[in-house]
C-alpha cells in the first residue's frame, strides 16, 4: 500500500498577497512547490531570504514578515524553543503575527528515519496535565517569557490521523495569536534542561 499524500495547507493563502512555505520534510516540501506554493526546505528558517528573493517576495526589514502560521509543529520539533525566539525575531515590527497551534495535552517526540526519540530542547509542559492546565503553563513559562504578547487563545478540536490500533485520534488544539511584544527573558538554549 502507498502512503497517503501529504495534507494540502490551510486555507490561510488567499489571505495573503504571497505565501512562503518552510518545510523539512522533502515529499511535502515537493507536493507544495507541486501546488504552487514557493518552499524553503530545511529545519530551520536560514535561507529564508534567498528563497523570497527567488520567488519574488519581498520581505520586511530585517527579514520579517506578517503572518507565519506554526501549526502542529512544536510537538514534533527538535528545538522548539530556538524556533519560537527565531520566529518572533522574524516577525515584522508592530503588526507582525504568530499563528500557533499546539496539541494539549503536550507530549512531544521527533521522528528520526523510523524511529522517535525526545527533542533536544524540552518545553516545561506535563505530558497528563489538563488542557488547561497545559495553555496556562505553554503562556506563563514560554511565550510570555520569549517576548511575545497574546491577542486571542482558544481550543479547537484537531482529528488527526490514527493508526493500524486507532483509525482517528480526537485531540485538542490550543489556538494562539500572539505578537512580538516584551522582552526575551526565556533562557538561553545551553540553560533549558535537555529531554532525558
Amino acid at each position: 500500500r502507498s502512503p497517503s499524500p501529504p495534507t494540502p495547507p490551510p486555507p490561510l493563502a488567499p489571505l495573503f498577497d504571497s505565501v512562503l512555505a518552510s518545510e523539512s520534510s522533502l515529499s511535502m516540501a515537493r507536493s507544495l512547490r507541486q501546488r504552487g506554493f514557493a518552499t524553503l526546505t530545511g529545519e530551520n528558517l536560514d535561507g529564508l531570504g534567498a528563497a523570497a528573493a527567488e520567488a519574488g517576495i519581498c520581505l520586511g526589514p530585517e527579514e520579517s514578515v506578517d503572518c507565519v502560521a506554526l501549526l502542529n509543529v512544536l510537538d514534533r520539533c527538535d528545538v522548539p524553543v530556538s524556533l519560537l525566539r527565531d520566529l518572533r525575531r522574524r516577525l515584522r515590527p508592530g503588526t507582525g503575527r504568530l499563528l500557533l497551534t499546539v496539541v494539549l495535552p503536550f507530549r512531544p517526540f521527533v521522528e528520526r528515519g523510523s524511529g522517535r526519540v525526545p527533542p533536544k530542547e524540552r518545553l516545561p509542559l506535563d505530558p497528563n496535565a489538563s488542557w488547561e492546565a497545559s495553555v496556562t503553563v505553554l503562556w506563563e513559562k514560554v511565550l510570555q517569557p520569549l517576548g511575545f504578547e497574546l491577542d486571542v487563545v482558544a481550543r479547537l478540536p484537531y482529528l488527526s490521523e490514527g493508526d493500524a490500533t486507532v483509525p482517528v485520534y480526537a485531540l485538542d488544539d490550543g489556538v494562539f495569536v500572539l505578537r512580538s511584544g516584551g522582552e526575551d527573558i526565556y533562557p538561553l538554549a545551553s540553560q533549558v534542561p535537555r529531554a532525558s
